[in-house]
């Protein structure tokens, strides 16, 4: 469906579920709940615990097939990488750690990995191996397992941490037994916004999602206006959509 065709579905679901005395929502309102929708219904998936068959972002193929418009790699096609080794960027929570630039439209980690040495000769520069497994960790996991020498990154494993400048600017700090020299990513990407327009059609906006989706993020849509207005209604309608795959 297009944005439009969407803003028409929520349309008749909400006044077939809502009452005559609920007021209705102008174009940049439902651009605004279709966006929630499909963030909401995205992270879904991703978190395992947020489905109601448990399993993850790949977990059936109708959900890899939903969510592949969204997947991207942080290895162009030349092998030049769009994870950038910020120079100098020593100084971390490890003397071996090392910061990296994320891609523009970067929002959730599917796989990482990263290597040590390069062929500096080729252009891009070229990995070598070993290859590291990059493992994404909290602050307060790296607090407790730094002193572990069980537990430490080594044998081709890194640890992953989340850092935000005061510019607004993130970074992945990648800590292994070796300074890392390129770090890779494959991730999904950031959803455009859906902009309705019924007023002017060419200025709309679809959803990026697979068509297969664009009926439960209406439901949820639908959902997310009946809470806003407190109606009881929506409590039958957030049952139903706890049936989504």
């Amino acid at each position: 469906m297009t944005a439009n065709e969407m803003a028409y579905s929520f349309d008749v679901r909400y006044d077939a579920i809502s009452t005559l005395s609920l007021p209705g929502y102008i174009d940049s309102e439902k651009s605004l709940f279709l966006n929630l929708a499909q963030e909401r219904l995205v992270k879904s998936y991703y978190n395992p615990e947020g489905n109601k068959y448990k399993k993850g972002f790949e977990g059936t193929e109708k959900r890899r097939k939903d969510l592949s418009r969204l997947v991207r790699t942080s290895v162009l096609p030349d092998g030049t990488p769009k994870c950038v080794l910020v120079p100098g960027s020593s100084g971390g929570l490890s003397s071996t750690s090392r910061y990296f630039t994320l891609p523009d439209d970067f929002w959730l980690s599917i796989v990482e990995w990263g290597f040590s040495k390069e062929d500096t000769t080729a252009r891009p520069p070229k990995p070598l191996e070993p290859r590291y497994d990059v493992i994404p960790i909290t602050h307060d996991e790296y607090n407790i397992q730094k002193s572990n020498p069980f537990n430490k990154p080594k044998c081709g494993k890194a640890w992953r941490l989340d850092i935000t400048t005061d510019a607004g600017v993130r970074y992945h700090e990648i800590i292994a037994d070796v300074p890392l020299v390129q770090y890779h990513v494959r991730y999904i990407k950031k959803m455009n916004n859906i902009v309705v327009n019924t007023e002017d059609p060419t200025t709309q906006v679809d959803s990026e999602l697979d068509d297969t989706l664009h009926r439960e993020i209406v439901d949820i849509a639908v959902e997310l206006a009946l809470e806003t207005v407190a109606d009881r209604r929506f409590q039958s309608m957030k049952i139903q959509n706890q049936n989504i795959e």
